[in-house]
């Protein structure tokens, strides 16, 4: 029965003391039951973008660490963590609007506000926003970037490297620089 119990990721009540008292074992064994699919929540809420997504599954397991002892049953538990996830989904959304309007607010009120502080919060700013944009890309469009923009490539070096024709990968770039046009203009 212990081992049906563990392959379904329930607790017994003995086990779930156990988490609520830190038992690393106990914890492991949550953390593996519930990691992917509170991963593909967050990979779905924000846009694919992977990084954000295993940042905010640690946050979530972090804060799921910190106050499981608080839960008083494990019939709930994963509408519980799944919660824990929206709150970080919503408060990551929260932040990135409130830069946005840090900034504007900056740009209202230049001239109370050093100018060095306006130019890197800008920059942060534009970096996100682009870094946001790049992970919407298309694994091929994202390797395209790379090569033309941090390796500083040529297209016909891309296109050997791609085995692609150099109209293709020229091509592929109008089509890449537009699409994070439009996503970066949409944050906007």
């Amino acid at each position: 029965m212990q081992l049906f119990l563990f392959i379904l990721g329930i607790f017994t009540d003995e086990e779930f003391r156990e988490l609520q008292a830190g038992n690393t074992d106990c914890i492991e064994k949550l953390y593996y039951k519930y990691k992917t699919g509170v991963y593909n929540y967050l990979l779905f809420k924000l846009n694919n973008n992977e990084n954000n997504a295993y940042d905010l599954l640690a946050d979530t397991f972090e804060a799921v660490i910190i106050s499981v002892s608080k839960l008083k049953n494990q019939n709930n538990l994963s509408a519980w963590i799944m919660g824990i996830a929206r709150n970080l989904v919503s408060g990551y959304f929260k932040k990135l609007k409130n830069k946005k309007k840090i900034i504007e607010y900056i740009q209202i009120n230049k001239s109370h506000v050093s100018p060095d502080i306006i130019e890197e919060l800008d920059k942060n700013y534009r970096y996100s926003l682009l870094m946001t944009a790049f992970n919407r890309l298309k694994p091929l469009h994202q390797r395209i970037f790379e090569l033309k923009y941090i390796e500083r490539k040529k297209v016909k070096e891309i296109a050997g490297i791609l085995d692609k024709t150099e109209d293709s990968v020229a091509s592929l770039l109008k089509r890449m620089k537009k699409k994070l046009q439009m996503t970066i203009q949409s944050y906007n």
